[in-house]
């Protein structure tokens, strides 16, 4: 799920020519935190 996020973050970059890759630090933090209240619901 991490890895989805980094590359959808990538390719957002890319794609509007970002200079700093702000796409790509927003899709990853959101995917970690996503995954950590996926695994947070799961153990409980």
């Amino acid at each position: 799920m991490v890895v989805l996020g980094v590359l959808a973050g990538k390719w957002l970059d890319e794609k509007m020519g970002n200079v700093k890759p702000l796409a790509t630090i927003f899709f990853t933090l959101f995917s970690i935190i996503a995954s950590l209240y996926y695994l947070v619901k799961k153990v409980k």
